[in-house]
C-alpha cells in the first residue's frame, strides 16, 4: 500500500510515456472485427457496442439452440445471440456503463412505483422518487484520451492522475446538474446550495462509483472508458483511492440497490447535514431530508415486502460510506485533492447556470 509520503513524489517518479503497442492493431475483442473505441469498458466495434447497449436497454433473454460455446467472429456473430452477449460479459463489459434504467423515449423502468401509486398514503412518495430518479442520478463520466481506446496496463502508465482528474470534474458536474434538477433543492437559496453541495460532493462520488463498480468485482469504474482493476493498487496515487473504493462497493454488493433506492439514498446523502452546519435554512434542508427517507421507507415497504430488514441494512450503509469519505481526505491525496477542488467549481458552476 501506498503512504502519503510516497504520494508526494509522483511528480518525480511518474512513469515516462510509453508507445501504446497495445492499440496497433485495434481489434474488437468480441468478433474481430475493426473496432471503433473502448466500449463499456472493452475495446470493440460499433456492432458488438450496440449489440450490447440494446440488450441491456431492453433487458432482452436470449436462448442457445446448441452448446452455449458458439463461435463468435465476424462472419457468424448474428447467429448466437446468447453466446455473443455472454461473450461481452466474460470479456468485461459493463452493464452499469450503460443506462438500462431507460426505455425508448427516456422513460424510467420503475414497476414498483405503480405499486407505490396504488396507496393513497404513498402517492406523494412515488411522485417524488420519479423527480429522483428523472433528475438521472446515475451518469457515468465518458471522456475522450486522445482518439484512442485504452486498456486498463495502458491507463496505468499513460498519465493517471490527469486522466481521473478529468473524470472527477465531468462526475461533479454531473452531480452538480442532478441536484438543480431536485425541485426540494431548487427551493434553497443559493449559499445553501453550495454548501450542501460542498459537503456532499465526495461522499456522492464515492457512492456513485461503487455503486456502479459493486457489481463487478475487483474493478472500480471510474468512467466508461477508465476502469481500474484491484491488481494496480500499487500505484502511489491512486492506490489507497481504489483500496477505499473497493471496500465500500463490497459492502454495496450485498444490498444490490435498485435505481428507485440509489435515487432515494443519493438525495438523502446531498440533504444530511450537522446542525452546527452553515446553512441559512437548516429547517428547510431537514425538511427534505425527512421526505427523501420517508419515500425510501414507503417505496422498500411496497416493493420489498417480504424484506422487513431491508431499509435499515440499506440506511446503515450510510456511517461507512462517512468513515471511508474521511479516511480518504487523510490516506489519499487524490481524495484530498478532490475536495479542496470542490468547493470553487460547485460555487463557479452554479453561478453559470
Amino acid at each position: 500500500m501506498a503512504t502519503l509520503e510516497a504520494s508526494n513524489k509522483v511528480c518525480s517518479d511518474y512513469p515516462a510515456k510509453k508507445p501504446m503497442d497495445s492499440l496497433k492493431t485495434r481489434i474488437c475483442a468480441v468478433c474481430g472485427d475493426k473496432a471503433s473505441g473502448f466500449h463499456y469498458g472493452v475495446q470493440s466495434c460499433e456492432g458488438c457496442k450496440s449489440f450490447f447497449k440494446r440488450t441491456i436497454q431492453k433487458q432482452l433473454q436470449y436462448i442457445c439452440v446448441e452448446e452455449k460455446d458458439c463461435t463468435i467472429d465476424k462472419s457468424n456473430r448474428i447467429r448466437c445471440q446468447y453466446c455473443r452477449f455472454q461473450k461481452c460479459i466474460k470479456l468485461g463489459m459493463l452493464k452499469e456503463a450503460v443506462r438500462e434504467d431507460r426505455a425508448p423515449g427516456g422513460r424510467p423502468r420503475i414497476k414498483s412505483l405503480l405499486t407505490l401509486k396504488e396507496h393513497q398514503e404513498t402517492y406523494g412518495s412515488s411522485q417524488m422518487i420519479l423527480e429522483f430518479i428523472q433528475a438521472r442520478p446515475d451518469c457515468v463520466p465518458s471522456i475522450k484520451l486522445d482518439n484512442h481506446a485504452m486498456t486498463i496496463r495502458d491507463l496505468y502508465h499513460f498519465h493517471t492522475v490527469e486522466i481521473l482528474m478529468e473524470v472527477a470534474v465531468q462526475e461533479l458536474q454531473m452531480i452538480i446538474k442532478w441536484a438543480k434538477q431536485l425541485s426540494c433543492f431548487n427551493a434553497l437559496d443559493a449559499d445553501d446550495q453550495i454548501n450542501l453541495l460542498s459537503e456532499a460532493a465526495l461522499e456522492l462520488w464515492v457512492f456513485r462509483i461503487c455503486q456502479r463498480s459493486s457489481p463487478h468485482q475487483g474493478f472500480v469504474v471510474f468512467a466508461k472508458e477508465v476502469v481500474w482493476h484491484v491488481d494496480y493498487q500499487s500505484h502511489v496515487v491512486i492506490g489507497q483511492w481504489v483500496s477505499l473504493l473497493l471496500m465500500y462497493a463490497r459492502k454495496l454488493q450485498t444490498l444490490q440497490l435498485d435505481m428507485a433506492e440509489f435515487a432515494c439514498l443519493s438525495t438523502i446523502l446531498l440533504f444530511t447535514q450537522e446542525p452546527c452546519s452553515k446553512l441559512r435554512n437548516y429547517d428547510a434542508v431537514e425538511e427534505n431530508l425527512k421526505q427523501a427517507i420517508c419515500c425510501l421507507k414507503d417505496y422498500i415497504k411496497c416493493s420489498y415486502p417480504e424484506k422487513t430488514n431491508r431499509f435499515a441494512q440499506i440506511i446503515l450503509k450510510l456511517p461507512s460510506l462517512r468513515e471511508v469519505c474521511i479516511n480518504a481526505k487523510k490516506q489519499s491525496l487524490f481524495a484530498k485533492s478532490f475536495a479542496s477542488f470542490a468547493l470553487p467549481t460547485i460555487s463557479s458552476m452554479l453561478v453559470q447556470q
